[in-house]
């Protein structure tokens, strides 16, 4: 009967944890090289005069940048840049960079695509294909057994055989005698019920239990959904599956292949690179060479090219440069941005001293840095030692580059402290670093001086983050290697800074903080420090049709003639600009004052631009100069821009105008410009 074929499904559950995962990852067939778009950047201005402490005149630049993105048989994406200046100038370097780059962003993304593939198959193989259709069936048997039993005639059924068996039988009238046989059917009836609901019982434990693996193995799948659905990293994606498979007991390699190893690297790049290891080893540099890096619980980099300064490469692009080179190795444990333990040694040759009569020195060196992380709190400590550079003695005699642990001249150490405090909104940072008179690395670039540096710098957001108060301190941290040898200087720079922002109300800023100024005397470029105060207050609103935007911003200079190349000095600037915007144009006014002991200036801008046809916006404008009550002189300007589909992005702009002069008048000067943009699908 239908009863006694539900006692089988006890063969059932030996099967139910037998899940097997033979999918394989969907894949298009692979090419050897994919183009993924790119674009590209022309741009050149010309310029008839310039206003700085660099006399030039008819000054031309020819800039341009690309970058196109590629990936090699789907697994390796690469970005290809250029980048490119030609000039006129007697300042600036011509240039011609290129570099070939691991795409590290693109790779994760893939890499976070094929965990995503790999999980669905996953989710569809966590559904055991026996669970849900036995839960079903057991469901339903039971439905049946309860249904039979509490049928009216059942459980009359069942009272009657009771009280048979307690009688011992059922009496009959006409003969006086117990019927045997009926207690024989009674009995038989009473054991096929309790067997029955052994079976049941039996039945109801195995549903339970199923139900339990279903509900379960549903709740995983839906946590899994929701981490795929979150853009998460691949790393976060990869421990959630891990995590399943090893719940679930099962092994399958191809998850490391999926998640390939490559992931790890944080840089590979060939051409012009600029590594950014340590302050004691090598920061921030332009290097035309190889940089590697990689961290996945061990920590390696290997830097190694020949250097370029770059950082302000407008210096003496005429001269030149004695050949300078490194090579730095890293190693060591733990995560860069958490706690490590790293060791870099680093060799090369450094002009230590700007001036080209002098050939670049042999240095090498090794440092070792650790970075301890704490919630909101991170400690950076390094200690480094370097070789001893050349020097000459006061006999003239060369005294031989030499490596001594036990050497305190030739050694440096640093220490930086970031905190923050979310229930206060605040910030700290501090540094401070001293390096001995011969120390010698690829950050530094200060000689024959012992040296202290320190800054201080404190955040703190006030009245739920509506007024920002920054502050900070700082001591010796500015460093050229184009300037003229500076000695550690005993210069304590300031900055204050405040602000206000709230909805719908003007926002106000004033700070107090540090500048510097470059100018040329013959042919040495000298760099001055001095204070400069600064204020502005801006406001957006709405006025009739119209969105405004109006600014006001003063701004005070603390030095003086023997800190400036300009006639800027000691000056007091003061800005005003009414910005309105309309549907289908807009217009600004600007106004702006600066009053010095030599010279008075004012200039007063209106412009307008306009959208004339569905890609093209046109401008112009009229601006009117006056220095020291002279003559009134009035330039013009104008733009275009338009967006040719298929083509890209063209700009002009043309200015005729007039800056002062250093012999107090105004001089007439041109400005041009003409770029194009495109983006490469």
């Amino acid at each position: 009967n239908k009863i006694s074929t539900i006692f089988h499904l006890d063969t059932l559950k030996s099967q139910i944890h037998v899940i097997s995962v033979e999918s394989k990852i969907i894949t298009r067939p692979s090419r050897a090289v994919d183009f993924n778009g790119g674009y590209v950047n022309y741009n050149w201005n010309y310029r008839s005069n310039i206003d700085t402490p660099f006399q030039e005149r008819n000054l031309s630049q020819h800039l341009i940048t690309t970058g196109l993105n590629f990936t090699i048989a789907q697994t390796v994406p690469i970005i290809i840049t250029y980048s490119g200046r030609e000039s006129n100038s007697k300042y600036f370097k011509d240039y011609r960079d290129l570099r070939v780059e691991f795409n590290v962003s693109e790779f994760n993304r893939l890499q976070s695509q094929k965990l995503s593939i790999y999980a669905e198959q996953l989710l569809a193989q966590l559904r055991n294909p026996l669970t849900k259709p036995s839960l079903d069936l057991v469901t339903n048997e039971l439905s049946k057994i309860e249904n039979w039993k509490n049928q009216k005639d059942i459980e009359n059924m069942v009272i009657q055989a009771n009280v048979i068996v307690l009688d011992g039988g059922t009496y009959d009238s006409v003969s006086h005698t117990m019927d045997t046989a009926a207690l024989s059917k009674a009995k038989d009836f009473l054991a096929m019920y309790e067997d029955l609901n052994r079976k049941s019982g039996k039945l109801k434990t195995f549903k339970d239990s199923l139900h339990k693996e279903y509900v379960q193995t549903e709740k995983e799948i839906v946590a899994l959904k929701k981490l795929l659905a979150v853009n998460r990293s691949g790393v976060d994606k990869k421990e959630a599956i891990e995590n399943v498979l090893q719940k679930h007991d099962i092994r399958d390699r191809r998850l490391k292949k999926v998640y390939a190893a490559a992931s790890a690297i944080r840089t590979f790049a060939i051409g012009k690179t600029v590594p950014n290891y340590s302050e004691l080893s090598v920061k921030n540099i332009n290097l035309n060479g190889i940089n590697f890096e990689y961290n996945r619980g061990i920590y390696f980099a290997f830097s190694a090219g020949a250097v370029d300064y770059r950082a302000r490469d407008f210096f003496y692009s005429k001269v030149k440069r004695k050949p300078q080179f490194i090579y730095l190795a890293r190693i060591g444990f733990g995560a860069r941005e958490g706690s490590h333990f790293f060791l870099t040694a680093f060799k090369g040759k450094k002009q230590i001293l700007s001036s080209s009569q002098f050939s670049a020195t042999n240095i090498y060196g090794l440092s070792f840095e650790s970075q301890l992380v704490l919630k909101n709190h991170r400690l950076t400590g390094e200690i480094a030692q370097s070789s001893s550079p050349v020097l000459i003695n006061a006999n003239g005699n060369n005294e031989k580059s030499s490596f001594d642990i036990s050497d305190e001249k030739n050694r440096a150490y640093s220490i930086k402290l970031n905190s923050s405090f979310p229930k206060t909104r605040s910030k700290v940072e501090a540094f401070y670093k001293y390096r001995g008179i011969n120390f010698q690395n690829f950050s530094s670039y200060y000689t024959n001086a012992a040296l202290h540096q320190w800054s201080v710098r404190g955040d703190q957001y006030l009245f739920k983050r509506v007024i920002h108060v920054n502050a900070s301190a700082a001591k010796n941290t500015y460093e050229n290697p184009y300037l003229l040898t500076r000695y550690s200087g005993n210069t304590v720079f300031k900055n204050i800074t405040a602000s206000f922002k709230k909805t719908k109300w003007p926002g106000l800023a004033i700070g107090y903080m540090p500048s510097s100024q470059l100018s040329e005397i013959d042919g040495l470029i000298y760099e001055n420090f001095y204070q400069a105060l600064n204020f502005s207050i801006n406001h957006q609103y709405k006025l009739g049709v119209a969105q405004a935007f109006s600014l006001f911003s003063y701004n005070r200079f603390y030095n003086d003639a023997r800190d400036s190349g300009f006639l800027y000095y000691d000056a007091k600037n003061y800005f005003f600009n009414q910005h309105f915007q309309f549907l289908s144009y807009t217009t600004d006014i600007n106004i702006a004052h600066t009053r010095s002991r030599d010279y008075i200036l004012t200039v007063l801008d209106a412009g307008a631009s306009a959208k004339i046809w569905k890609n093209s916006v046109i401008s112009f404008g009229v601006k009117i100069n006056q220095l020291n009550s002279s003559s009134v002189k009035v330039g013009l300007y104008g733009s275009e821009k338009i967006s040719i589909p298929k083509v890209g992005e063209l700009n002009a702009w043309i200015e005729k105008s007039y800056l002062p002069g250093w012999k107090g008048d105004l001089v007439k000067t041109g400005l041009y410009n003409i770029g194009f943009f495109r983006v490469i699908n």
